[in-house]
């Protein structure tokens, strides 16, 4: 069985969620208090890669490839 993580900061200007198999998820960003430009970063090589900006709410994600574990970062 394997757990997703996310934390965030109190100021709501971060939030980060780690997702240990990939595939889709529906992730909610109601903590931020702004539009916060989102990325998926690669745990195994650092590698970046852009997803978009949205606004604070539920966003449904599907990180870059399904079959590995996944790191999505939200910056304000």
């Amino acid at each position: 069985m394997a757990w997703i993580a996310a934390t965030r900061c109190a100021a709501g200007s971060f939030a980060l969620v780690y997702l240990p198999c990939g595939g889709p998820v529906s992730v909610d960003l109601s903590c931020l208090r702004s539009c916060a430009c989102l990325r998926w970063v690669d745990p195994r090589n650092g590698r970046r890669f852009d997803a978009g900006t949205v606004a604070p709410g539920v966003v449904e994600l599907t990180p870059p490839s399904g079959d590995v574990d996944w790191l999505l970062s939200a910056d304000c």
